[in-house]
């Protein structure tokens, strides 16, 4: 799992644009089983599924460029 929040791994500044950019972990699917975990964790979750997504696909790229990896996966907890 990811360690900081949206599992930030990186950041870099641009110099020609004098911006920073910030950089995900590019399996994005660590992050839900940290929100997931951490919402297990206060016994309130009565049930869990992970449902597919068939139209997400399993290797995109964000705005910036990133790669990003995926099970295509949603989690649904009932609380």
């Amino acid at each position: 799992m990811g360690g900081c929040s949206d599992s930030d791994i990186k950041i870099t500044f641009n110099a020609q644009n004098k911006s920073f950019n910030h950089a995900i972990d590019p399996n994005i699917d660590a992050e839900r089983s940290k929100v997931v975990n951490d919402l297990l964790f206060t016994a309130h979750v009565h049930a869990l599924a992970l449902v597919d997504r068939s139209k997400i696909p399993p290797n995109a790229s964000n705005a910036t460029g990133d790669h990003l990896q995926t099970d295509g996966k949603m989690a649904v907890l009932e609380f």
